[in-house]
């Protein structure tokens, strides 16, 4: 949920800025669920509350009192509402000051724009350069600048470190669900391996220089390596080869792709299904990988899942179902694999916006997606009555925007900081951030999500090392 500016500029300084609820001198937001909150201290010493529900494109008040009738303001302040912590600062220049609308002529609803953040700056400020969970996801990888750590969730504990002085830095690595066997990537700024091939790792060997025992090398630069117990994938920017694995590595096939910079390719790691960009922006090319034989030529299997260039695409654990998101980033398109129908047609938010991940729950009942928006939205996929719909839908008005399903939930991490999610135990959702940041929430079918576990996987690995 972005927060969009009012449309006149103002021209006092903050000493004098006058507004119906007095001198503004300091101010916060948070989010709660899709409820924001946003805390400001007026000029009696009073901290002042608004809750604003935001429903698309308008917001609504649904609360507003003044929760301290005085405090101290000079320090910084912090509330502490529930889990959440806001912490009042003190605007500093005209520029700061928020921007207002006023709703239904009367109430004033302060919106502060903060300036846009660069995703790639927050990544390298902790020095991570991807995240990536394992196929039960219940472990993940941290490909960093100084090598590659890999993460436990259940509980969060740090169970492999690979420091910079054996792997160098890491573009990439995917586990082979929980065994021994890595394929590594390297990447960075201090690379060990070359970013033209993909590295197995056994982590089982004692010896640290007999841990790595294959390497698969290219032409072209690796931008994503898959991995199931009988195969390995990997994907260049035009092109998927598909190898098998592990014993005696040979390559079986390759498939020409569209260009496909960010490595999109999925493979079910209980199923034979493997899908990656088509030829026509805006396509899927679905693979059997039971069926395709070597040398073969056939048609291509693709499905038409947007007009817009694909940013994001997932499979359910057994290859039945297929999620794609496009770089508008406003809708997510279910689609079942056996029939290429779509089966739902799922709405993020209707503002433009960057999706990281999509995932599917174990039993393929709900999906989960993020985006730099910073939300994380839950979506009921079997029993979709259980997603919201718009409220115009009631009063009986038609199109597409009417039509569309809502997230049942949704919770917040930092915005514009890239983030990767999926389902854990009893209706819980991990969300794991290129800041350091891990997040747990649980979830009930009725939309109500509550934060279970935050912490700092990467202070926690700088606790080990």
């Amino acid at each position: 949920m972005g927060v969009r500016p009012g449309t006149q500029e103002e021209s006092a300084s903050p000493a004098c800025m006058q507004h119906p609820f007095g001198r503004i001198v300091k101010f916060g937001y948070f989010h709660f669920g899709r409820y924001k909150h946003i805390l400001w201290l007026d000029g009696s010493n009073g901290i002042r509350q608004k809750i604003i529900h935001h429903s698309g494109q308008w917001d609504i008040i649904v609360y507003d009192e003044v929760p301290v009738p005085t405090v101290d303001i000079s320090s910084s302040v912090t509330i502490i509402i529930g889990h959440k912590h806001v912490e009042l600062r003190r605007i500093e220049s005209a520029k700061e000051i928020p921007k207002f609308w006023i709703v239904d002529g009367q109430d004033i609803v302060y919106k502060y724009q903060f300036p846009r953040k660069n995703v790639k700056k927050n990544m390298s400020s902790r020095g991570v350069i991807s995240l990536r969970f394992n196929q039960d996801h219940g472990c993940f990888t941290c490909a960093t600048e100084t090598g590659l750590r890999i993460y436990n969730v259940e509980p969060l504990t740090q169970k492999l470190y690979l420091g910079q002085e054996h792997v160098g830095s890491i573009s990439a690595a995917e586990m082979l669900h929980r065994t021994n066997l890595l394929a590594i990537v390297g990447g960075g700024n201090c690379p060990r391996f070359d970013e033209k091939a993909v590295l197995i790792w056994d982590d089982s060997q004692k010896d640290v220089s007999k841990k790595p025992v294959m390497d698969v090398t290219f032409t072209q630069p690796v931008v994503a390596v898959r991995m199931k117990r009988d195969r390995l994938i990997v994907v260049l920017r035009n092109q998927v080869h598909v190898f098998s694995f592990p014993n005696n590595p040979t390559k079986l096939y390759s498939y020409d792709t569209r260009d496909n910079p960010k490595g999109l390719c999925e493979v079910s790691p209980f199923g034979q299904a493997l899908v990656f960009p088509g030829y026509k922006c805006g396509s899927v090319q679905i693979v059997d990988l039971e069926t395709a034989q070597p040398g073969q030529s056939t048609s291509p299997v693709t499905i038409n899942a947007h007009q817009n260039e694909l940013a994001c695409m997932a499979v359910n654990q057994n290859g039945t179902l297929l999620a794609t998101a496009s770089k508008k980033g406003t809708l997510i398109r279910v689609f079942d694999l056996t029939s290429r129908k779509q089966l739902a047609e799922l709405r993020r938010g209707a503002d433009p916006a960057m999706l990281y991940c999509i995932s599917f729950s174990h039993d393929s009942s709900f999906l989960c997606a993020s985006s730099d928006k910073g939300t994380v939205h839950i979506f009921a996929v079997k029993d979709q009555s259980l997603n919201r719909r718009s409220t115009f839908k009631k009063m009986g008005f038609l199109g597409t925007y009417v039509e569309s399903q809502w997230g049942l939930a949704s919770f917040t991490v930092a915005a514009e900081c890239a983030c990767i999610c999926a389902f854990g135990p009893a209706h819980s959702v991990i969300a794991v951030c290129v800041d350091g940041t891990f997040h747990k929430y649980v979830f009930t079918t009725d939309g109500n999500c509550n934060r279970e576990a935050y912490d700092v996987y990467l202070d926690i690995g700088d606790d080990l090392d």
